[in-house]
């Protein structure tokens, strides 16, 4: 893995970080991924799939807040928020581990 494939995986859980403190709103946190996973390019298509499913579900909580004029997070879109941030995390952990132990 490159360095600066590593540094953006890196961003992506600083940005995740940063969402988790109420530094970053929702709709600022799915731009963010989205533009990061689009700049790594080295990790396959099925963990890229994946990432961009997570991304997915956050813009679709984002989506509803917006449609509905919420100014936050109701139950369920918590419960997905959170899920998806799990697995996200999950993801990057998944990709840095393999590249540092290659």
């Amino acid at each position: 893995m490159t360095s600066k494939q590593l540094l953006l995986l890196e961003q992506l859980l600083t940005q995740i970080e940063l969402y988790r403190t109420g530094d970053l709103s929702l709709p600022s946190l799915v731009g963010d991924l989205s533009y990061l996973h689009d700049a790594i390019d080295n990790q396959g298509d099925a963990w890229k799939r994946s990432v961009w499913e997570k991304i997915g579900d956050l813009e679709q909580v984002s989506a509803v807040m917006l449609d509905r004029g919420m100014t936050e997070i109701d139950a369920t879109g918590r419960k997905i928020v959170d899920q998806a941030i799990k697995e996200l995390v999950g993801l990057v952990d998944e990709a840095k581990g393999q590249r540092l132990g290659h």
